[in-house]
């Protein structure tokens, strides 16, 4: 994980995003996935599901809870970036180009 990705997770509106979204699973309450393009049947994430703190395509902004899915796949677009994945410095990926582990451009 980049040093940018693991800042993210670790302010203070993260921290209590991914509380109350565990909290709200505990106490049996269903969410609803707020990814842009949501993978599942349903939008619905059961108290049992995985569920995420999801960040919108620039990575900063919270935008609430996720498919545990929803997520992983969007990780694999943002892999198949044009010699990026988030990775600054490899594979064509700088500081410069601005990329910093968001998707540019697909392949």
């Amino acid at each position: 994980m980049s040093t940018t990705n693991q800042a993210k997770y670790h302010t203070p509106e993260y921290r209590r995003a991914y509380k109350a979204l565990k909290a709200a699973q505990a106490a049996g309450e269903w969410l609803w996935c707020v990814q842009p393009e949501c993978v599942m049947p349903s939008r619905d994430i059961a108290p049992w599901q995985k569920a995420h703190v999801g960040h919108d395509d620039t990575g900063v902004v919270i935008i609430g809870p996720v498919h545990g899915r929803c997520l992983a796949i969007l990780g694999t677009e943002r892999s198949e970036v044009t010699g990026c994945a988030g990775r600054s410095g490899t594979d064509g990926c700088s500081e410069i180009s601005g990329c910093k582990g968001r998707v540019l451009v697909r392949k």
